[in-house]
């Protein structure tokens, strides 16, 4: 590289990632969802994203979720629950 060469850069926005409509979770049992958010649905959802409450429902059952059912994600992106306990 010489004084006066052109360099040419790219510059890169990252990875694309893909965008998908959120499954509707509610009602479902957190250990079944969190097993699918390792595979089909590449939602990031950590110890801490879910919150025990006290429900009618049984134990174990979402209550609440962060991103609305149907409503578009893209992989990566953090989902937090409420589960029954």
């Amino acid at each position: 590289l010489k004084k006066g060469d052109t360099i040419t850069l790219v510059i890169s926005k990252g990875p694309q990632l893909e965008e998908f409509p959120v499954p509707f979770f509610v009602g479902q049992p957190i250990d079944k969802v969190r097993e699918q958010l390792k595979g089909p649905w590449p939602l990031t959802c950590t110890d801490a994203d879910i919150e025990w409450v006290d429900s009618d429902e049984d134990e174990g059952i979402i209550t609440w979720q962060s991103i609305d059912g149907g409503a578009t994600a893209k992989e990566g992106d953090t989902i937090k629950f409420k589960v029954s306990n």
